[in-house]
């Protein structure tokens, strides 16, 4: 059984938007950027791989196909590495439909080595997931009216309600009493609680009250009326850059408009808030709003960065790492990791492992890499858990223990991790690190396998050919074969031949075994460069 060795990589922030298509808005060539060559990565055959960048601003995304490694992800591109000839990718997320994408489609007929190209991809505007938390709300009097975002509550003297995570302003207020007014901020970690005991009003205030209405002017001047309004009046920087966040996510009834993210980003960055400043120096790397300009993104992260904010400092880095405006400089990109890392943000250790791993910016250090991999493991980063099952199953930075392998693999897989997954299936298959259990093999490869991750297909068709942990179905061994084969799988398109040479779940052809071959054989795949050698000894 073959599996792709996963080549250590990075990723950055995230947000989930409701399941919905994405859509692709082109796939080119990239001539002038020399990403596939200056920073390249090989296929299990040591053949340069091509590269593909695909720009997506949203975390957690998988790739499947015949990609080698995990994909890399920073501000909105993700780096993919495919062998040469592929031509097929299958984009996965928990909250997209999966999108299927023919690079044929795009007059491209199949990816070259050390070339870079680069993917498009368009996400829905609309429906976003929406995360709650519970608010409890303790008052006195019973009667009084707890108004929370203009919406009017009645509860005896308690309420508990579940919100959207951010912030909202509320009121309790009744009659005969001094009303209170205040703004909480929901998080995911813990429900909150607020307790307000309103104050009777006196007397005194009563007729002041009576007596400011009677006062008022029946109507207003018109020209008060058309005084324009200074939205931001009233409101610290923090709540200032909350609000963007919430325009950027298009939540607490904010629609998703990146025009507004940017103003209140840029209001609560010039008033020195870090997280302003972080977004709006995001908006600059991305082009959300503003046009695209990286040294203007520099610029605003390293203000963030320098008052302490993790993913500011985290970004910072990356943009040392790429050059992308300021001189490329791995040692600078590892200083600012080590700062995000250092303050326990978990994507931030894990490319902080990933450095120490390949020596980029400083000494290689297996052990070291192992150490931060630990730290983001730990805090249930998926990737880093799936990275640190590698290490323990390879014995890099550690004394190889497949038993600890199965357990990191474990915890990735029931993420969803379709790499974890089908790493998984093999320790069961092979009895590494666990008891050996073919039908629980099956079933890692068959959650990897819809997911669309090839090899996994490849090694669930394996299974239905031979029988192994499952019933022998060679029709169902083909069509997962096919699957594989349909992104370029070298070793599916090895198993698919097999079939079609014997007349497996298939009608027996021979010439069509050949040309499946020929096409896994100039993939480098070895098993069927000898079947080929053997087809010619025949004739």
């Amino acid at each position: 059984m073959k599996r792709i060795v996963i080549i250590l990589s990075m990723l950055i922030a995230a947000f989930d938007v409701c399941g919905q298509k994405l859509t692709v808005e082109k796939m080119e060539v990239a001539p002038m950027d020399l990403s596939a060559s200056t920073q390249p990565r090989n296929d299990l055959n040591g053949n340069p791989c091509g590269l593909v960048k695909v720009q997506l601003a949203v975390d957690g995304v998988k790739f499947e196909g015949n990609v080698i490694g995990d994909a890399a992800f920073k501000d909105g591109e993700y780096w993919v590495y495919m062998s040469a000839g592929s031509y097929m990718l299958n984009i996965k997320h928990k909250s997209f439909v999966p999108l299927f994408v023919n690079f044929r489609d795009f007059d491209i007929k199949k990816v070259e080595g050390k070339v870079t190209y680069v993917l498009t991809l368009l996400m829905p505007q609309a429906g976003v997931v929406v995360k709650k938390q519970k608010l409890i709300v303790n008052y006195s009097p019973k009667d009084a009216i707890v108004i929370i975002d203009s919406e009017s509550h009645w509860g005896d003297g308690h309420l508990e309600l579940d919100l959207e995570v951010g912030s909202h302003d509320y009121q309790v207020v009744a009659k005969g009493y001094e009303a209170v007014a205040g703004s909480v901020k929901l998080n995911e970690n813990a429900p909150r609680t607020i307790t307000e005991h309103l104050v009777p009003k006196s007397a005194q205030s009563q007729q002041q009250q009576t007596q400011v209405v009677v006062q008022q002017p029946v109507q207003q001047p018109v020209q008060t009326l058309q005084q324009p309004v200074d939205e931001f009046s009233g409101k610290t920087a923090q709540e200032i850059a909350d609000i963007a966040e919430d325009y950027y996510f298009g939540r607490n009834g904010k629609s998703q408009d990146n025009g507004q993210h940017v103003k209140w980003a840029r209001k609560a960055a010039e008033q020195g808030n870090s997280l302003g400043q972080f977004q709006l120096g995001w908006c600059y790397y991305d082009g959300l709003g503003v046009t695209q300009d990286y040294v203007e993104a520099v610029k605003w992260y390293r203000k963030s960065a320098e008052q302490g904010y993790d993913k500011a400092q985290c970004n910072l880095g990356y943009c040392y790492d790429k050059g992308h405006g300021v001189t490329q400089d791995y040692a600078e990109a590892v200083k600012w990791y080590r700062k995000s890392a250092e303050q326990g943000y978990a994507k931030a250790q894990y490319n902080l492992g990933v450095y120490y791993y390949n020596g980029r910016g400083l000494t290689q250090d297996y052990a070291e890499a192992v150490k931060w991999y630990r730290k983001a493991a730990e805090q249930g980063y998926a990737s880093a858990q799936y990275t640190l099952g590698l290490c323990y199953e390879n014995g890099r930075g550690l004394t190889q223990d497949y038993a600890e392998a199965v357990k990191w693999y474990r915890k990735a897989a029931e993420q969803g991790n379709a790499y974890a997954q089908n790493n998984l299936g093999v320790c069961y298959y092979n009895g590494h690190g666990i008891t050996q259990d073919k039908a629980e093999a099956v079933k890692w490869y068959r959650k990897a396998a819809e997911q669309g991750y090839a090899s996994a297909q490849n090694n669930l068709g394996y299974n239905y050919l031979n029988g192994q942990g499952v019933t022998k179905d060679y029709a169902e061994a083909v069509k997962w074969f096919r699957k594989a084969v349909d992104q370029g799988n070298a070793d599916a398109q090895c198993s698919l031949g097999f079939c079609y040479y014997n007349g497996h779940g298939v009608t027996k052809d021979k010439d069509k075994a050949r040309e499946l071959w020929r096409k896994a054989a100039a993939q480098g795949n070895q098993t069927a460069k000898d079947n080929l050698k053997k087809c010619f000894n025949e004739r």
